[in-house]
This record gives structure tokens, C-alpha cells and sequence, in this order.
């Protein structure tokens, strides 16, 4: 009979190992030690042991009931062996204990999970295996059963119960319950046929991920359900300033509110370089919501398992990405994630607001609410990816005013940035257009707005601007306020009271046809934000309570994607306050009040349009940032109109009078703009170039002249090419 010391070399005890893998043949020879006992004892004794997890023999049978019902608990237990086996386990121990500079996969599991040797003997089985197919026949001479491919439960227990007098069946719990430690280790799918199976028959097959770490200590990342890797490193940038000196490293769950969830992972790398590990929890419980009750906690586990292992072995970060409201079973998942990681740290992200229903279900969790990037650290972002990238912003737009007029999170920044200096690179470019990045801004935020508010291009400049000198100096003064606002409010120390916001209203008043959207196209071109029609039809309704809530979410959206509400034709709610005789006019008047309240605490720009500036109540215009009136265009302006609106390549006839139509009728450059258009057709319809007949048919074919009596006198020497 072999004894322990032909198994190990007594001169290497308590000597370091050299590397995991002297010390995994080590552990193997060990593996070995046990089965060769265990095959020698069924040899020794081939019919009167009976072993449990074996297959019993006829002659077993036979000598099994041939004994009393009390003197069946016959014990395979040597006494003798469990000395000679504390011998070589001692030797093993010895040798781990002097290792100090020797990375060693196997005792590292042992210390995380409080391995016992039963349990670290079940991963010494399959690692067996791994490394010799031989030991399988070993595993189905034991078993008993010639068809055994891998070893089971069963070979576990024959060879453990040799060495341990209180063996018992019990102890195959904790590695056929997923809801244990060792569920982490194994792959056992809760298939109908493993379902059907004897505790003794479960297969012990450990994960490639498991298996690949014992035998190389690795833990690729690749590949794992639901999960990926954070790749965005450390900016060093002083953002996130008013977390800085936060300790968050605590031991159970951390929730981090954020307008912006992309940010939270961000704002957990600037605290560290360690791996940050994004678990999609709403992806992975939206696939087990349909599963049978009694069946969700083993399928989460056995999803996540190799994520859990993961982070056990590792000093990675875990963040876990859920909505609010949570999905159904969130508190299940993260109960789960409780058990295998008590000592971790877990974040979880995914909302503006903290979910009230995690805290009658987790109680070991806090949290904290991420700030937005004020104006500073916005413009230290814009120039490090900037930086980043090698790429320049063009002449017509800087830095210091995205930043201050973008209040956007450092996710949507670094986006913005990346995507256009991509597109630049493609064009052969390291200049990004002031155009594409506009775009590209307004591209971000458009979703949320659905059907509640129209786009409005910033076709128009302010030289296109045909309005009185003074009113467009109103215009650039309100503009230029906006684009400063924020460094100067931080240049002064100016507080925002809370129920204000730093934001500026426009009012645009005139008759139809005046300019008051090109005016709002000016101002959102000046600003470079994009500019959005509110559709009142939209947002009043007849309903108490709607129109509020319409403002309510339309103000709400507006303040996430830094764009320009137009209020067009704005009379319709602030119209003079009418005297209360109903619910129907106190509810008017309320809605009124609520759109005000919205403007004077929202912080971006808003721009209202009127063609009734005396139906508007005085007391709300005073509490309005600007007042811009646009006048019919005088004699001097129309000619200019007439001049400039067309492009320059429509080819005019010779005798073209400008000057006439500009002098006799008294048009806004809206019509103007019209009575041209319609001309240039004509003249690319007939093949020649525009003249004087075309835009006096033009000017006959207008809806509200159409069939007038006057029509000839008023065309006077044109009447000629008036249609008959």
C-alpha cells in the first residue's frame, strides 16, 4: 500500500513553490493519492463494501441485506488513512504557507470563498480531468458506471467519506444549490434531464471561466452574459467637484442619481483606475420575467454566475444599470448580488431620482445625487476632448460660449466631439464645422420632444435681419446676455434663488409677415442652440390639468437638450386675464400664470411671438427679459427686400422694377418674400429669365387680392400682364 510520502518528496516540504503550476501538480498528486485509495479499497473489497454514489453490485446486494437494518450505516472511514492523508495535505500547506511571491490561482479561491476541503476537492475533480482523460475511467470505476464522462456528486462522496468520519450526504447542498457559493463555480443548466437526476448523479463540470483562471489566473472579460467593460479612462480633469472629497468605497449598495446615467460610470473612474463591470440588469431581467416564479432566482444566478466569480477573484468595480421605475424582480437581483458579494461595493445608476422601492428591500444601501458640470468644468471638458481628438472648432464658434450656453453632462460633450471629429477626419479634415457640431447637438435632445414641438433650421442671419437698428441691437443685447450668463453669474458670485432660473425671454411683436420667426432664427443661429416651434394645438387642452402638464414637459425637455422654445403666436396664453365668472376662466387664467411661472424659471432662452402686442396683460410683459417690436418694412426697406431675397443665381430680365413694386405697395417682407418666390417660378417654368410681368401676376394670384376690382390700378403700367 502506497503512503503519502510516495506520493510527495518530503525534502520539498515547507519550501516555496516555484510556480501555480508546481503547485496545481501538487493539488493533482493529492487528487490522485485520494482515487487511488479509493479504487484500491472496491479492489480489496469488491463485495462486501458498498459505497455510496456507486452502483451495487449483485454480490453487494447480497452482502448488504445478509447484514442487520442497524449495521448498515457501515462507514468506509480509515482512520489510518486520514492520518496519512493529513500527512500529505500538511505537506501541501506546508509549502503554500512559505510562498510569498508566487501567485497561486487555487489557494486564492480557497481564501475568498472559505473553501473547506470538500468543497476545494470538488474543483479538483473536473481540474483532474482537464489535465489527464485518463482519470475519467478512474471516476467510472468508482461509479460503477462505464459511461461516465465527467465526474459526479456521487465519485465526490465515495472518495471524501474515506478520510472524513462525519461525512454525510448533506454536505452535497452547498454544491447542488444555486443559491450557494459554489453555484459560481459550475455549469449545471436547469435542464429536465439534470432536474430528474439523484443528488449523487449531478455532474461537477466547471465553467471555461473558472477553469481557465485555476489553471493560467486568468479572468478574460470576455463573454460575460449582460456585462461589459467600461473603456473610457481617467480624464484628471476637476470635474465632478462637488463629489471630490467623497469616500464611496463602503461596503453594501450605493445608488448615484444622475440626470445623465452615462456619466455615473465616468464619475466612478475619476475616483479610480480599477476595471469598472456594467451589469445591464434591465436586459437581463426583461429575458427572465416570463419564466415560472420558483424559477427566476436560479435563472438569475446562473446568468450572472460568471460575473459573480468575476468579481470575487478580481478588484474590479461592479456598476449595476436599472431604470426607475425598477423592472419586476430588480430587488431579487440584487439580493442575489447581496449574497455572493457582501463585502463589495455595488453601485447602481439609471435615473435623475433615487427608487423610493429600494429601501423597504435593501436595507444596506445609501446614495448620493452626481451635480451637473456648471459652466468651468463644462469648458474644461470641451477642450480635453477637443485636446483628445487633435481636432480645432472652426472661426465661427468657440469654446467658452458652447460652454456656457450647452449646459449638457460630460457624456454628451465627449459624444458631440467625438462623433464630428470623426466625420472630419473622414473629409480629410482636423477642423470641425461649427455646422456639424450644431447639428449633431441638436440630434442628441431632438427625441424627447415627440410631437409637442417643431424643429426651426437657423437658415438666417442677423444681416438678413430687415428691422429697425435699434430693435436689432435689442436682439444682439439679449443674445449676448445669454451667452455670458453663466461666467458671469461665477464671476460676481451671483446666486440663483430657486424658484428663478438665469435664463432670458424674448418677446417679438408685430403685424404678420414682419420677420418675428426669421428673428427667432436669428437668435438661434447667434446662439448656435436649436430652435423649436411649440404647437400650442398641442399643448392646450380642454382638459383641467393637461395644458399644465404639456408646459410641464415641454420646459422639462427643453432644460435637458439646450434648445430654444419659440412660442409662436403666444397671445393664445397670455392673452389680457380675463374676470373670473366660471371654472373655465379661472383655469384659463391659471394656466396662463403657470406658463409665466415656467419661463421665469427656466434657464434657457425663450421666445414668444405676438401679432397682438395690446392683447398681451401688461403684467406679464414686464416680467419678461426683452421687447422687440418689427414694424412693416418703410419705402427704403422693401426695395431692399425686393433686391436682396432672391439668390443671386436667378437670372433677372433688364428692365426688372424693383423700385415701383417697392414704392406702391406696402408689403412685409414675409409677402415680399412670397410675390418673389412665386415670380421665379413662373420665369423657370417658361424658360426665361424673371421680369415684371411674373411678379405682377404674382402679386395678382396672392389669396387676399385675388379677383380684386383695385388689382389693375394698383399694378398701374403692369396691368398689362395681368391674367384674364
Amino acid at each position: 500500500m502506497f503512503t503519502a510520502y510516495d506520493y510527495f518528496n518530503k525534502e520539498m516540504e515547507q519550501k516555496p513553490y516555484s510556480s501555480s503550476d508546481e503547485h496545481l501538480k501538487d493539488c493533482t498528486q493529492l487528487l490522485d493519492y485520494l482515487i487511488d485509495r479509493t479504487v484500491s479499497l472496491r479492489l480489496d473489497f469488491p463485495a462486501d463494501v458498498y459505497l455510496p454514489g456507486t452502483i451495487m453490485t449483485d454480490s453487494t446486494a447480497q452482502f448488504y441485506y445478509e447484514l442487520g437494518p442497524l449495521e448498515r450505516g457501515n462507514s468506509v472511514y480509515d482512520d489510518e488513512l486520514r492520518k496519512d492523508f493529513q500527512i500529505a495535505i500538511n505537506h501541501i500547506r506546508s509549502r503554500e504557507a512559505a510562498t510569498k511571491d508566487v501567485f497561486l490561482p487555487l489557494v486564492h479561491l480557497r481564501e475568498i470563498f472559505s473553501l473547506n476541503f470538500f468543497e476545494e476537492l470538488a474543483l479538483l475533480l473536473p481540474i483532474g480531468l482537464s489535465l489527464n482523460i485518463n482519470r475519467r475511467n478512474l471516476y467510472a470505476y468508482i461509479a460503477n458506471d462505464a459511461n461516465l464522462n465527467v465526474p459526479t456528486t456521487g465519485v465526490l462522496f465515495s472518495i471524501y467519506q474515506m478520510i472524513d468520519k462525519d461525512a454525510n450526504i448533506s454536505m452535497l447542498h452547498s454544491l447542488t444549490n444555486n443559491m450557494e457559493k459554489m453555484a459560481v463555480f459550475f455549469f449545471n443548466p436547469l435542464d429536465s434531464q439534470n432536474s430528474k437526476k439523484s443528488l449523487m448523479e449531478l455532474p461537477l463540470t466547471l465553467r471555461d471561466d473558472v477553469l481557465s483562471y485555476i489553471l493560467s489566473a486568468e479572468s478574460p472579460l470576455l463573454s460575460i452574459p449582460y456585462t461589459f467593460k467600461y473603456e473610457y479612462k481617467k480624464t484628471g480633469l476637476a470635474i465632478f467637484s462637488g463629489l471630490a472629497s467623497y469616500d464611496i468605497e463602503t461596503k453594501g449598495f450605493v445608488y448615484i442619481a444622475s440626470e445623465d446615467p452615462d456619466d455615473v460610470p465616468q464619475f466612478l473612474r475619476e475616483k479610480n483606475n480599477k476595471n469598472i463591470l456594467i451589469l445591464n440588469g434591465e436586459l437581463l431581467l426583461s429575458d427572465v420575467k416570463n419564466a415560472r416564479t420558483l424559477q427566476v432566482e436560479r435563472l438569475i444566478t446562473a446568468a450572472i454566475s460568471k460575473l459573480l466569480f468575476r468579481m470575487r477573484i478580481c478588484d474590479d468595480k461592479l456598476c449595476i444599470k436599472l431604470p426607475n421605475p425598477l423592472p419586476e424582480y430588480s430587488n431579487v437581483l440584487l439580493q442575489i448580488i447581496s449574497r455572493y458579494l457582501p463585502a463589495n461595493t455595488i453601485y447602481i445608476y439609471g435615473s435623475d431620482k433615487f427608487p423610493i422601492s429600494l429601501m423597504s428591500s435593501i436595507h444596506n444601501i445609501s446614495s448620493l445625487e452626481l451635480p451637473p458640470a456648471d459652466y468651468e468644468e463644462r469648458e474644461r471638458i470641451w477642450n480635453y476632448f477637443l485636446e483628445q481628438e487633435g481636432v480645432n472648432l472652426s472661426e465661427d464658434i468657440n469654446v467658452s460660449d458652447l460652454a456656457d450656453c450647452y449646459e449638457i453632462t460630460f457624456s454628451k460633450i465627449r459624444y458631440a466631439v467625438t462623433t464630428t471629429a470623426k466625420k472630419a477626419g473622414w473629409q480629410g479634415e482636423n477642423t470641425i464645422d461649427s455646422l456639424e457640431l450644431k447639428e449633431q447637438l441638436r440630434h442628441m435632445g431632438e427625441a424627447g420632444f415627440m410631437s409637442l414641438a417643431v424643429y426651426i433650421p437657423p437658415v438666417y442671419s442677423i444681416d438678413d435681419l430687415e428691422i429697425e437698428d435699434m430693435q436689432k441691437e435689442i436682439l444682439m443685447i439679449a443674445c449676448n446676455r445669454f451667452k455670458i450668463k453663466n461666467r458671469v453669474e461665477k464671476k460676481h458670485g451671483i446666486k440663483r434663488s430657486g424658484a428663478y432660473g438665469n435664463g432670458v425671454s424674448v418677446l417679438l411683436c408685430g403685424p404678420p409677415g414682419t420677420g418675428k420667426t426669421m428673428a427667432a432664427q436669428v437668435i438661434s443661429r447667434e446662439l448656435s442652440l436649436p430652435l423649436y416651434r411649440v404647437d400650442l394645438s398641442q399643448i392646450i387642452s380642454k382638459y383641467i390639468g393637461e395644458t399644465q402638464k404639456n408646459l410641464n414637459e415641454i420646459f422639462e425637455q427643453a432644460r435637458k437638450t439646450n434648445v430654444i422654445l419659440f412660442f409662436d403666436e403666444a397671445d393664445a396664453l397670455f392673452a389680457k386675464r380675463t374676470e373670473v365668472k366660471d371654472s373655465n376662466d379661472k383655469y384659463a387664467n391659471a394656466e396662463t400664470a403657470y406658463l409665466l411661472q415656467k419661463i421665469e424659471g427656466h434657464s434657457g432662452m425663450t421666445v414668444l411671438a405676438t401679432n397682438l402686442f395690446s392683447n398681451f396683460d401688461a403684467a406679464f410683459v414686464r416680467r419678461l427679459s426683452y421687447v422687440i417690436h418689427l414694424e412693416k418694412p418703410d419705402e427704403e426697406t422693401r426695395l431692399n427686400l425686393w433686391k436682396t431675397i432672391l439668390p443671386d443665381t436667378v437670372e433677372l430680365a433688364a428692365d426688372i422694377d424693383f423700385k415701383f413694386f417697392a414704392n406702391n405697395f406696402d408689403l412685409s417682407g414675409s409677402e415680399i418674400k412670397g410675390i418673389l418666390y412665386s415670380a421665379m417660378y413662373m420665369a423657370e417654368a417658361a424658360g426665361k429669365p424673371l421680369g415684371n410681368g411674373e411678379i405682377a401676376r404674382a402679386i395678382q394670384l396672392r389669396p387676399e387680392k385675388h379677383n380684386s376690382l383695385n388689382m389693375a390700378v394698383e399694378l398701374g403700367k403692369y396691368s398689362g400682364f395681368m391674367l384674364s
